[in-house]
């Protein structure tokens, strides 16, 4: 896996605002990148390119778009979650996502990133160490 991560690395330096994202499916690294003409150097890192439809800096801004917009609507987040092959992923508690909902098509979303909201099965509680 250091391998992968490495490739991922470089390929991220070398493929600058066009890199998306990456993720492994089973055992192989996909880097998602929104310029096909770097398809070639990303099957030679020995990788599979991925077309996306947004860029890192649109994902990255639309993410603090969505947080700002819920804070300011007071919207209780379960979780944010982001990537590169589906957007943003908003779990709010079930009274909340219609509000967030309204308020996010109200707002200037940048770029092609996808938001959804869904309902919440309510907030993640870390394991106690100590009670084994």
């Amino acid at each position: 896996m250091a391998d992968l991560a490495e490739t991922n690395m470089a390929l991220k330096a070398a493929l600058g605002a066009a890199y998306t994202d990456a993720w492994v499916a089973d055992g192989t690294l996909h880097v998602a990148v929104t310029d096909t003409s770097f398809f070639e150097a990303i099957r030679a890192a020995g990788a599979v390119p991925v077309q996306a439809a947004f860029s890192a800096a649109d994902l990255q801004a639309a993410l603090r778009l969505v947080h700002d917009t819920g804070a300011a609507a007071g919207t209780e987040f379960h979780s944010l979650s982001f990537s590169g092959q589906t957007g943003i992923t908003a779990q709010v508690p079930a009274e909340q996502v219609e509000p967030l909902r309204a308020a996010l098509s109200a707002a200037a979303l940048p770029g092609n990133v996808p938001v959804a909201v869904a309902v919440s099965t309510g907030v993640g509680v870390p394991l106690d160490p100590n009670n084994s």
